[in-house]
């Protein structure tokens, strides 16, 4: 049985990139329906890690600037 849930957190962004690039590769050989959505749901799973990656990233700089005080 194929389990489209795999564990990519280990993996660094420009990992992650690759093997959405490789997943696409295989995605556009692949003939059968059901196949090619557990494999579009493992892309989008990439797509939400470095999507979440990205959210954390941003969220440290606000954090940064949120204690200074303004005088004016």
């Amino acid at each position: 049985m194929f389990n489209p849930f795999v564990n990519f957190e280990s993996l660094d962004d420009e990992q992650l990139l690759e093997k959405k690039l490789e997943l696409n590769k295989k995605c556009a050989t692949i003939n059968n329906g059901d196949i090619r959505g557990q494999v579009l749901g493992m892309i989008k799973q990439i797509d939400l890690i470095l999507f979440d990656r990205q959210q954390r990233k941003t969220n440290e700089t606000t954090e940064e600037f949120d204690d200074s005080i303004s005088i004016g």
